[in-house]
């Protein structure tokens, strides 16, 4: 709702920030408080908690952008179905992909070849 909020400028209710804030909120604080995933937590060596919610973090935004992204291109295209959205992004994100795996100079596709061979 945020990135809607801050891209496409769409408005929501106060209602709506409310009941999405406890969701998100509420799975992060269900899942954080699961015993087997304390178990797990404290066989870590090491855990990384800063990372693991700044990764949180960075799924919820671009999550958030691509969804307000689908909803505007299903404003302005009316006759646009699910299906063609799906595959336009996914088609984009390999095309996007291939050329960073490939066309890079580190050629880390050519390793990924390699290692799949």
């Amino acid at each position: 709702m945020l990135m809607g909020t801050i891209v496409y400028g769409i408005r929501y209710t106060f209602p709506e920030y409310v009941v999405c804030t406890f969701l998100v909120a509420g799975g992060v604080s269900t899942f954080a408080l699961l015993k087997t995933i304390s178990k797990t937590m404290s066989n870590l060596a090491h855990p990384n908690a800063p990372l693991g919610y700044g990764l949180c973090f960075l799924n919820l935004t671009f999550d958030g952008f691509s969804n307000t992204t689908q909803d505007s291109l299903k404003v302005r295209y009316p006759k646009t179905s699910a299906w063609n959205i799906m595959l336009g992004m996914n088609l984009w994100g390999t095309i996007y992909n291939m050329i960073y795996m490939f066309g890079w100079p580190s050629g880390s596709g050519i390793e990924a070849v390699r290692f799949c061979k």
